[in-house]
Parts: C-alpha cells; sequence; structure tokens
C-alpha cells in the first residue's frame, strides 16, 4: 500500500479547481505545473507522460532533459520531425510566450482537417524540457494557448496564470446586430462542429 501511495505521489495530481472551467495539476518530482479544461477523460498518467481528451481537444505532455550539446535547432527540428509523423500539411512556425521558458513551436493541419499545435517549453531554472502536442477543432485556439501558456516550474503548485486586460467597449444602441464577418466566421465555425460531430460518430469516413 505504501508502494503505490509514493507512485501516486510522483504521478501527476489534481491540486486544485478553479473558477468556471479549469483544474490546476502538477507534477511534483519536478514542480511542473500546469492548468486544464474541465471535462473529459484521462488517458495516460505516467511520471513522464500525461495524455488527456476532450470532445473538441486531445493533449499529450512529454517530459524530456536538455540536450547536452546545447544545439537550441534540436528543439525545432524534433518538432518538425513530429509534424511529419504526423502528416500534418500547411506547417509553420508560431510564436507563444511562457514565462520562465524558451519556446519552440510549430503549427499546421492534420490530416482530418484539425488543428495541429507541437511545443517544446525549454526551462530556464533546470534541465527540463516539456514537450506539448494539442491536437484540436477549429476555432479552439484562445483555449489551446491559454494550456501552453499555464506551464509554471514552482515548488507552490501554482500555474501561470496572465491576467488579461479587458477591453471596454461603449455599445452603440444604434448597432447591436453582429458584422457580416462575425455571421461569416459563426456559420464557419458551426459547420466545422457539425462536420467534427459526423465523423465521431461514424457518418463520415476519410477517403
Amino acid at each position: 500500500m505504501k508502494a503505490i501511495q509514493y507512485i501516486l505521489g510522483i504521478l501527476l495530481l489534481a491540486v486544485s479547481v478553479l473558477p468556471v472551467s479549469a483544474r490546476d495539476l502538477t507534477w511534483s518530482n519536478y514542480n511542473l505545473n500546469f492548468s486544464v479544461p474541465e471535462g473529459g477523460y484521462e488517458i495516460m498518467n505516467t511520471p513522464i507522460y500525461y495524455e488527456h481528451q476532450w470532445e473538441d481537444m486531445l493533449l499529450t505532455v512529454r517530459l524530456y532533459t536538455k540536450d547536452k550539446t546545447e544545439n537550441k535547432e534540436i528543439y525545432t527540428t524534433t518538432l518538425q520531425r513530429k509534424a511529419a509523423e504526423f502528416n500534418m500539411y500547411e506547417v509553420k512556425s508560431t510564436k507563444i510566450k511562457v514565462k520562465n521558458f524558451d519556446t519552440y513551436a510549430l503549427e499546421g493541419i492534420m490530416p482530418d482537417g484539425t488543428r495541429g499545435l507541437l511545443v517544446n517549453l525549454v526551462s530556464k531554472k533546470s534541465d527540463l524540457v516539456v514537450q506539448v502536442v494539442v491536437n484540436y477543432l477549429f476555432g479552439n485556439r484562445e483555449m489551446v494557448e491559454d494550456v501552453v501558456k499555464s506551464f509554471a516550474e514552482n515548488p507552490n503548485r501554482k500555474p501561470n496564470h496572465e491576467t488579461k486586460k479587458q477591453k471596454i467597449q461603449k455599445v452603440d444602441p444604434k448597432s447591436t446586430k453582429p458584422s457580416k464577418e462575425e455571421i461569416k466566421r459563426q456559420e464557419q465555425l458551426e459547420k466545422e462542429r457539425q462536420y467534427q460531430e459526423k465523423r465521431r460518430k461514424g457518418e463520415i469516413f476519410d477517403a
């Protein structure tokens, strides 16, 4: 029983619940913390690998140690190889700032039309490298970035939650209807959602 408790102690633990729709997780052995949306189900949880799936997103996190040769290019080439393994297309570099990490990131489209974000977070505090891979539906990019930006290395079991500045807009009573661009975007998001739902139910098959 003690052995089981010890193993559970070094695995990823849910330590608290954030308001509304997210929960904080920690890898106690590495003082590594991050936040994920509520819901979904956990697929795998080991001392160096974590996988969680929701209806519209799949998250995997894998831990490595830094390259001893100090070859920084390796953090990009490993992502390029992984993108090739996934048969991603329209792959390009992207920038995501994460506090206390050097960040290397690629984004692209999966063969089924869903989006992929591949990130290597190289710690500025230790020899830790955190590889984050997220497969998600179009329209969920902001939520995905919130997960990536939440990674933090500290003993307080607190992820990095950025305080977002809210834009205050004056409401024009004469203009309460959504713009044509907003209507078009909502229609695209709804079509994408319906398509993915049919694929999930097996009503649509890839050729």
